[in-house]
């Protein structure tokens, strides 16, 4: 293990959900183990999970905010409060995500000298059905309002397995190095919730850098676990208002109003892909990108 692996954050958000964040915290002793700091931030919960998480996993750093200011804003506090400490490297990672052994380290090889990589991003399957493919790299398209995973729902059978540079990363589980991220401003905290990671990723691609996909790194997904399900209301509404704002942000009115035309087709299209795949799954908890 070289010195740079010592300079390892991984920074998990919290928020009313220590079941799940402990589970994920479980899997992450072995990076700790390793050297890694865990920072959970906790984004005002109000159901006492800072406090069994400090006592359950006393390794991990808790740092506490006030109210809850979505996933973006906690990750940025995570990632000033790790660059204040000298920590090189930040790895977000989602609280609902069990992690396979030595993944940090892949992905921060992944990065290199700095001089292209600004993010690694690694291989994501289903919690629920481990076999099959969650995130095997980001497609974006705003002329088109597309926004898609790389073998969503497609079996994990090695096609997905050669890496390389990708259209964008996912929140879910990213690497970046602090100085690169804070520098370019880190999550746009306006997002809150869904497309903040496309947001990054078209910025740092813009000045030049590249988001590179690493399936030697693999995590597991219980996906929209917080949200309760891909197919469910609320979370579909906050990826539309999400997707509305990038677009708008990236392509202007026109690119609005292409997205808008095209997003009915689009849902019908993604709740039959879902019902389809968790009927041949043979059923399981509802969930999805």
């Amino acid at each position: 293990m070289n010195d740079a692996e010592h300079l390892i954050a991984v920074i998990v958000v919290n928020w009313n959900n220590a079941e799940e964040t402990l589970a994920c915290l479980d899997s992450l002793e072995g990076a700790h183990g390793r050297g890694a700091r865990v920072i959970v931030v906790d984004n005002g919960s109000r159901d006492g999970s800072p406090d069994r998480i400090a006592s359950r996993c006393p390794w991990c750093e808790l740092l506490r905010l006030d109210d809850n200011r979505g996933y973006g804003a906690a990750c940025n506090a995570g990632a000033r409060y790790a660059a204040g400490a000298g920590t090189s490297f930040a790895v977000f990672l989602n609280n609902d995500t069990i992690v396979r052994d030595g993944f940090e380290l892949e992905l921060v090889r992944a990065l290199g000298d700095g001089s292209e990589t600004a993010i690694s991003v690694p291989k994501i399957c289903f919690a629920a059905v481990p076999e099959r493919l969650w995130y095997a790299g980001g497609i974006v398209d705003l002329e088109a309002g597309r926004v898609c995973h790389r073998g969503i729902r497609e079996p994990d059978d090695g096609r997905y397995d050669v890496g390389g540079p990708t259209g964008y990363a996912t929140g879910c589980c990213m690497a970046v190095r602090c100085r690169d991220f804070l520098d370019a401003g880190g999550f746009d905290e306006i997002y809150g919730m869904y497309a903040e990671d496309v947001d990054l990723s078209l910025r740092l691609k813009g000045a030049g850098k590249q988001i590179r996909y690493v399936p030697q790194a693999k995590v597991l997904h219980r996906v929209s676990s917080s949200a309760g399900g891909e197919l469910h209301p609320v979370k579909i509404l906050m990826k539309h208002r999400a997707m509305i704002r990038l677009v708008r942000q990236w392509c202007g009115t026109a690119g609005v109003v292409r997205y808008l035309l095209l997003s009915p087709f689009r849902l019908v299209s993604g709740i039959v892909s879902v019902g389809s795949f968790y009927r041949r799954a043979g059923g399981g908890r509802k969930g999805g990108a």
